[in-house]
């Protein structure tokens, strides 16, 4: 009686995007945007006489309307997050006002309206702080409901923020020379435009519904081939069992 042998063979690995791979991409690109701004502010203001277009400290600058649309983008990414983790939906739908707040902020000029209001030292020492407390504290909420990486970059996130309000409360509060108000200035819309960046590629994955690495790698169902009768016999006649 003829034996049926089987070959086992791996099937192929998936060549797709990964949650790590499209974060990866998010995040590379930010930073490279970001050192491109920072290289045209210096530019402008050694040679093109200090214009509004690329200065990074003006408002409706390049720069401006970027971190207007990297935080717009979040706040899309975190609306899909609703439909993709529902048992979560308050904290999503936090994140997605936050990011929206954050993007309509510059658009109405927000913080200029609260300083003439107030005036700036309450709001600098005692509102701005009190917000980011509050906006810490949902971070934390989202840092508890996302898996890795992707709660790493709501930390990295947290962290970026504060040291963006750190470099406007030392600008503001300290008697720099000129050249270390630049350097804060760059600090600040650096590290602002960064946790734009980090709150856009958090959930970017999860919400385009990516597989993570793991499962995007684990091996494929195996494909069993049957070996015909005739290479089982000429494997006995060269002595191979069968």
């Amino acid at each position: 009686m003829d034996r049926l042998r089987t070959r086992i063979s791996e099937g192929p690995r998936h060549q797709g995007w990964t949650r790590e791979s499209a974060l990866t991409a998010i995040i590379g690109a930010g930073i490279l945007v970001i050192l491109a701004l920072v290289a045209l502010h210096g530019v402008n203001k050694e040679f093109l006489g200090d214009g509004v277009a690329f200065a990074l400290d003006a408002d409706f600058s390049v720069s401006f309307f970027w971190t207007v649309l990297l935080f717009a983008g979040a706040a899309v990414m975190w609306w899909r997050m609703r439909g993709v983790r529902p048992e979560h939906q308050r904290v999503w739908t936090a994140m997605t006002v936050l990011c929206s707040l954050l993007a309509l902020e510059g658009l109405l000029q927000l913080h200029s309206i609260l300083e003439d209001t107030i005036g700036y030292k309450v709001n600098t020492l005692i509102i701005q702080p009190a917000i980011g407390i509050a906006v810490i504290a949902l971070f934390v909420l989202c840092y508890r409901r996302l898996p890795a990486p992707e709660r790493y970059l709501v930390a990295a996130a947290a962290a970026t923020l504060v040291l963006a309000q750190l470099s406007s409360v030392v600008n503001g509060q300290l008697d720099l020379p000129y050249a270390g108000i630049i350097l804060m200035q760059t600090l600040e819309e650096g590290f602002e435009m960064l946790t734009a960046t980090l709150l856009l590629a958090a959930p970017a994955g999860l919400a385009l519904g990516l597989p993570g690495r793991r499962v995007a790698t684990a091996k494929a169902p195996a494909r069993v081939e049957p070996v015909a009768p005739a290479a089982i016999a000429g494997r006995q006649h060269a002595g191979q069992p069968s």
